[in-house]
C-alpha cells in the first residue's frame, strides 16, 4: 500500500509484510506494536508500518558487532 504526499511516496506494510521482512511470525508484529517498540498507523481497522519507522526498528534493535 502506498500513498502519493506530493513531495514523496511513503510506503505502508502490514503486518505479514513486515513478519515477511523480519523472518518472525505476524503474532511477533502484533506484540512489538502493541509494547510501542514498533510505531504504527491505523486506518480503520487496518494497522500498517511505514518503510521509515520499520528501518528505524531495525536500526534501534541492531545488536553491535563484537571484536573477536
Amino acid at each position: 500500500m502506498s500513498f502519493d504526499t506530493g513531495a514523496a511516496t511513503n510506503q505502508f506494510l502490514n503486518a505479514r509484510e513486515i513478519a515477511a521482512r523480519l523472518r518472525v511470525s505476524h503474532g511477533t508484529v502484533f506484540n512489538l506494536i502493541g509494547r510501542g517498540e514498533l510505531a504504527c498507523h491505523r486506518f480503520g481497522k487496518r494497522i500498517v508500518v511505514s518503510e521509515a519507522q520499520l528501518e528505524q526498528f531495525i536500526s534501534r534493535t541492531q545488536q553491535p558487532s563484537s571484536a573477536a
